[in-house]
């Protein structure tokens, strides 16, 4: 049945049980119900007469925990249609052994399987498929993989639980998918990487679930072998709170245990666990948690490991605003990366080291570490790091007024980012184009591509990214004289990178809103930016700006006055600054 047929049917069902049931206050617990019964109409029939007994979502929890629950009383009905049980029970009697086993073990899959899985882990190969599909007990879907219904999956479940081979099946279905994912991710890494992430997709759902097994059974090896593809895959397609989940409840699972080689396994899920936690904005506990796991990959002498935390500690030095702290971090990460043979690692590193370098204001010195990375790179073709190093060799040139090799640069990250879906630096590509938009006076196409860019990572749930994308569409919106618009964005972009903890974008975003705030006066306007001049924190641009502002100011103030305001900006905080500001 169709999805609005399932609903009428269950709504007509439960109308004649409870006659004061109504559709409209129940709907998603009425949707919930035809999608778990996958809109089998003797189910949904079922499912709505104990409406006269139980709210919707309890009927609904009844079927999660047994089909049992489905059956009715009436007379005249043969026993095979009295319950869904009934329903599956005469089919379960129609197969020989072989289909019941594999009946069974097919049930480990959640969701579509391609054949190769099939034979691999439940001995089905493709007559035993077909044959299943005739008893309509699985189905082929329109790109020839198979899936089983979610209903009749849960009475497979059942069967396959009082079999003796039931663990066995379910280890094979770990080990398979785990180990299919160590094989995609050795071609992760270089040309083949938009083929290899798609092909992670088109499993991605059996990978986690077998991830989650051996999570369970606390399987070292299996963990190990999967753990970088399954970091590398949620990085690149933004998935960082799917990815955050995954490695924290693996690293939970091993909590506790002083084993070395668990240590070692607890100390790499730790890290990946402190790298989406940072992509999600939580800076400081991911600085904690890093910082502790490097301590320990130091100790055992795990320079890949210590690398690792490093590539995470540099930028968020960087993002805390301490600059030279982030430099050391991203020049020893270079090192160690060059003499382990990583170059790929070594690239990372060059680009973030060219980043901090940008940002202090050496912008030739950091052009040339983005060339060199991407002379490294280019030949092997890696889209993931092609498009960081494009997107920074976009903002260099964006500096330096080039800003045609600035389009050519954040056009070409937009190619290699949209090869791989890499929404984040979509994102941040959309960002500096705006960017752009705004220093060549068109406050219209800039509003335009930052929108887009705040929308991508809200969706993603980058909170520093998003807050920073919010200061530059509040600069869209004063341009355009959007005054009341353009302080509300700001407002949030300021609530946003306080939550992040981030001085300098804080600091950024205050320059910002001083001027466009319609409740500060000049005076208000001097003293916060006097205040955002004598910040340690303050970025290069950001200092620019502020003084740039000042300058402006002081024709709206006497002499004696703006200096008053100057005076208590430099005895000024900046949480004073954003309380005054958000108020």
């Amino acid at each position: 049945m169709t999805g609005f047929s399932a609903v009428r049917l269950f709504a007509e069902r439960a109308r004649a049980a409870a006659p004061d049931f109504d559709l409209n206050a129940e709907l998603p617990a009425v949707l919930a119900v035809c999608r778990a019964l996958d809109g089998m109409p003797l189910a949904i029939e079922l499912a709505a007469s104990w409406r006269r007994m139980l709210p919707t979502g309890a009927i609904r929890a009844e079927i999660e925990r047994s089909l049992d629950f489905l059956h009715s009383t009436a007379t005249g009905v043969p026993p095979r249609h009295r319950s869904l049980q009934g329903v599956f029970e005469h089919s379960w009697l129609l197969l020989d052994e072989d289909e019941r086993a594999a009946f069974c073990r097919l049930s480990v899959f959640q969701a579509a399987f391609d054949r190769e899985a099939a034979a691999a882990i439940a001995g089905a190969d493709l007559h035993m498929l077909s044959r299943l599909v005739d008893h309509s007990l699985i189905q082929q879907t329109a790109s020839g993989r198979f899936e089983m219904l979610a209903s009749i999956r849960q009475y497979a479940a059942q069967k396959l639980h009082e079999q003796p081979y039931s663990g066995r099946t379910r280890r094979a279905y770990a080990e398979y998918y785990l180990g299919l994912a160590q094989r995609l991710g050795r071609k992760i890494k270089g040309p083949q990487q938009a083929e290899m992430l798609a092909r992670i997709s088109s499993d991605v759902e059996h990978i986690r679930a077998a991830w989650r097994m051996a999570t369970a059974n606390r399987s070292i090896v299996l963990l190990e072998q999967a753990a970088d593809t399954l970091w590398f895959f949620h990085e690149m397609r933004s998935q960082f709170v799917e990815g955050l989940h995954l490695f924290e409840a693996a690293a939970r699972a091993f909590a506790g245990h002083a084993e070395a080689h668990t240590m070692r396994l607890y100390n790499r899920l730790k890290a990946r666990q402190g790298w989406f936690l940072y992509r999600l904005g939580d800076y400081q506990q991911a600085e904690d948690l890093v910082a502790a796991c490097v301590r320990t990959a130091r100790a055992v002498q795990a320079e890949d490991e210590v690398a690792f935390g490093l590539d995470i500690l540099g930028p968020l030095a960087y993002h805390r605003g301490d600059y030279s702290m982030a430099a050391q971090y991203m020049e020893t990460s270079r090192k160690l990366r060059r003499r382990l043979g990583d170059t790929w690692g070594e690239s990372v590193a060059l680009n973030n080291l060219g980043a901090v370098t940008f940002t202090l204001g050496n912008i030739e010195k950091a052009r040339q570490l983005h060339e060199e990375c991407l002379a490294l790179k280019l030949p092997t073709g890696d889209p993931w790091l092609l498009a960081y190093t494009y997107n920074h060799l976009g903002r260099v040139a964006f500096a330096q007024e080039r800003y045609e090799d600035a389009r050519m640069h954040f056009q070409e990250c937009i190619n290699q980012a949209t090869r791989i879906d890499y929404r984040l630096l979509i994102a941040g590509t959309h960002q500096n184009i705006g960017r752009i938009h705004l220093g060549t006076g068109q406050p219209e196409a800039a509003r335009d591509s930052l929108q887009r860019a705040v929308a991508i990572l809200e969706s993603i749930g980058d909170g520093c990214g998003t807050a920073q994308a919010l200061g530059y569409l509040g600069e869209a919106h004063y341009q355009l004289n959007h005054l009341a618009a353009a302080q509300h964005v700001l407002q949030r972009g300021l609530r946003l990178a306080r939550i992040c903890d981030s001085p300098p974008l804080i600091l950024d975003i205050i320059t910002r809103l001083a001027i466009i705030n319609g409740d500060t006066g000049p005076a208000d306007a001097v003293e916060i930016l006097t205040m955002v001049t004598m910040q340690t924190h303050t970025p290069q641009h950001t200092l620019e700006l502020a003084q740039s502002l000042l300058e402006g100011l002081r024709d709206q103030l006497s002499e004696p006055d703006f200096q008053a305001a100057a005076d208590r900006g430099r005895r000024g905080s900046t949480s004073a600054a954003v309380d005054r500001l958000t108020a």
